[in-house]
């Protein structure tokens, strides 16, 4: 069952009401984020309002100035059946206009719907990807925030869904491998891990930037923010799809070339050790 906060109050699903002028329906005007609560702690709190402020920001919004108390308190009032799960935070902009706001207040609104696993989960089959052939993407600011700009994505995944394909690899003008149709990409050569950088256009992904910290912190890896070409895909030893929704995903097959799983368990395990340092942090 589906939860929904509306500006500070759970209110029955069916009872929400969304106007046909809502700027966030009518032109895309709107930011969000992706997050997970693990027994009942929203994971990367803290994260997660650093992108949303500067997201915010960006797109001209007015954040009240009690908007993160107002959205702890909610955390804080997560229903007891609501333990672990997925949840989606989406602020969008007041009032009516075209192009051209009314004003620049927001509301906000929380989808939240109940899951049973209380840790990213280590798979043990990985993914199938190919490239996507019908997007490119532009290397913007406006890539590293989520906005309700995201007409790009649903085609590059109907692309994916007609090639029966896990996930595609989107690329920018210039054919480097910026994401995924929903992830962050990482790739293993030896003990150098690569990243695209946010200059590419790429979402500044919560995970990427533990994943980052993670490998930083790790003398045996050297981290490299550097921009990916399809060979380097090709030569990887291990490809690693990142998201907050499912953390750390491995690539087994990408067209002719298949990848091993070496060290993906190690990441998968620190990266589950943050999850629980958070637990333990948020309930002493």
């Amino acid at each position: 069952m589906m939860l929904v906060c509306y500006n500070g109050d759970w209110i029955p699903q069916k009872d929400i009401n969304i106007q046909i002028f809502n700027r966030a329906f009518k032109y895309g005007d709107s930011l969000f984020e992706s997050f997970v609560v693990k027994k009942n702690t929203w994971i990367f709190l803290e994260d997660h309002f650093q992108r949303l402020y500067k997201g915010a920001q960006y797109l001209g919004y007015k954040i009240p100035h009690n908007f993160q108390k107002q959205l702890e308190q909610v955390v804080n009032t997560f229903p007891s059946e609501s333990m672990n799960g997925h949840g989606r935070l989406m602020l969008f902009r007041n009032g009516k206009g075209k192009y051209t706001p009314e004003n620049n207040t927001i509301s906000w609104l929380i989808e939240f719907t109940p899951s049973s696993t209380p840790f990213y989960i280590e798979h043990s089959k990985g993914l199938t990807i190919d490239l996507c052939e019908n997007i490119v993407l532009l290397p913007t600011v406006m890539g590293n925030y989520k906005t309700g700009s995201a007409a790009q994505y649903v085609i590059a995944s109907n692309e994916k869904v007609n090639k029966k394909m896990d996930d595609l690899l989107l690329q920018g003008p210039a054919k480097n491998i910026v994401e995924t149709t929903n992830a962050n990409i990482f790739i293993r050569k030896e003990n150098q891990i690569y990243t695209p950088p946010l200059s590419q256009g790429c979402l500044s992904g919560i995970i990427r930037k533990k994943l980052i910290d993670l490998v930083k912190q790790e003398s045996k890896y050297e981290l490299r923010l550097e921009p990916l070409a399809i060979e380097d895909i090709h030569n990887a030893d291990e490809i690693w799809l990142t998201n907050v929704s499912l953390g750390i995903r491995w690539v087994q097959k990408f067209r002719n070339s298949n990848f091993a799983r070496t060290d993906y368990s190690f990441w998968i395990q620190k990266l589950n050790g943050l999850v629980l340092s958070q637990i333990k942090e948020i309930n002493v």
